[in-house]
């Protein structure tokens, strides 16, 4: 999106210090969250909100704290537009937001894996479909194909190493 210049997936809302994936989904009061660091001289406040509302979720459905609809505005005018966005959106649905408009709390980063997501996961399904292709194929259908299966295979094996074991994470966090 143009004017969007980094994101970050976390965690935020809750009290807890150091929140993980394992204690928001244990219900730590804490909600999974974007961070947007934007330039408000290509895309405005309002454009975010109007991304947040209208394209990227349904705010209408009361949901747990993991998943709920919330808004940490930054500042007074991010307030004041946040209200009046939420406002124009129930009149547009016909029907009450329930998304919460809170004060700023310490934002905590979410682990590696989380981080750029679904790019991470296209990879993982282009490296598991390239195995399930190989594996159609007769044995030997060409010079390689098992050492191909295998290097595939390892591939998305270790891209799922940081959500099984945590001190991947903290070691492929470096390079994130």
């Amino acid at each position: 999106m143009d004017g969007v210049i980094s994101t970050r997936v976390g965690y935020t809302g809750g009290d807890r210090a150091n929140p993980t994936y394992a204690s928001v989904c244990g219900g730590d009061g804490h909600t999974e969250a974007i961070r947007v660091e934007f330039d408000p001289s290509v895309l405005s406040y309002e454009d975010l909100l109007d991304r947040f509302w209208l394209a990227n979720h349904d705010p209408c459905q009361p949901l747990n704290p993991q998943y709920r609809s919330a808004v940490w505005p930054q500042n007074d005018a991010q307030r004041r537009a946040v209200l009046a966005k939420l406002d124009e959106v129930e009149r547009l649905r016909g029907r009450p937001v329930y998304t919460v408009v809170e004060a700023p709390k310490t934002f905590w980063n979410a682990e590696w894996y989380h981080q750029q997501y679904n790019n991470k996961n296209k990879l993982r399904l282009l490296a598991a479909l390239g195995v399930f292709a190989l594996n159609t194929l007769p044995h030997g259908a060409f010079p390689g194909q098992e050492t191909a299966k295998t290097v595939l295979g390892g591939l998305v094996f270790a891209s799922l190493l940081p959500q099984l074991v945590a001190p991947f994470d903290r070691i492929l966090s470096a390079f994130d």
